[in-house]
């Protein structure tokens, strides 16, 4: 039985529609890693997730090939996070010390070479604790449905829009959520991030800092298999 419906995702326009297939997030009973699958496939899952203290704190891999497409480090005090996402280092950013409110960048929903600020919201309630992403024009692209009572099976991850079938995108909105969850547990159960919302610095992008990224892009493959190496069955060498 899958994590139940809660509120549903709706675009512009739109009242009911729900592109691509959605992913469902079962965790062991340990919390330390967790399948990712669509309803078809719940056996041959399409990613593990990896959830450990020490650094990186969320790792994700495809189940295919064993490709690392992205994982990302928490920190005890600071309310932002640091990613990587095929190789691209990025960042998971608050946009309010208080409010549940984060931005990142984006390349796979971005039509150039330079990259999108995306918006993760809170829609919360006493038994689902939900995260929507929007496009930098304020479409919904994704959510991140979690439910507050399931031992394992924490929810899933819907898709709307254009790239709801685009794997790229897929991934992207798959670490960005497992990486927006898990910084929240962090915030809600650990007394020093409240240090973190009160005196670091929140906010959109600045244009400086979306043109570096632009200029910096992606590294080559050749780094992501070096980058990947380093931490082969959770290792950091």
């Amino acid at each position: 039985m899958h994590a139940e419906t809660g509120t549903e995702l709706r675009a512009p326009g739109d009242l009911t529609r729900i592109d691509g297939d959605p992913l469902y997030i079962q965790y062991n009973g340990l919390w330390t890693s967790a399948k990712v699958y669509t309803a078809s496939n719940e056996n041959s899952p399409a990613y593990k997730a990896e959830c450990r203290l020490r650094a990186p704190n969320v790792r994700i891999t495809k189940t295919s090939n064993g490709e690392i497409i992205g994982f990302s480090t928490l920190h005890p005090v600071s309310i932002h996070c640091n990613m990587t996402l095929h190789g691209r280092k990025g960042k998971l950013q608050a946009l309010s010390n208080w409010k549940t409110k984060y931005t990142h960048l984006s390349y796979a929903y971005s039509d150039s070479a330079t990259p999108v600020p995306m918006e993760w919201i809170s829609q919360s309630s006493f038994k689902t604790w939900d995260f929507v992403c929007v496009d930098d024009k304020q479409n919904p692209v994704a959510k991140f449905v979690s439910n507050n009572w399931r031992t394992h099976k924490l929810g899933r991850v819907e898709f709307l829009g254009p790239k709801a079938h685009d794997e790229r995108a897929r991934e992207e909105i798959i670490v960005c959520g497992l990486t927006m969850y898990n910084v929240m547990m962090l915030r809600m159960n650990n007394f020093l991030s409240l240090g973190g919302a009160l005196f670091n610095n929140t906010g959109p992008f600045t244009p400086a800092q979306i043109e570096a990224a632009r200029r910096e892009g992606g590294v080559e493959p050749e780094e992501v298999e070096v980058l990947e190496d380093k931490y082969v069955n959770g290792k950091q060498h």
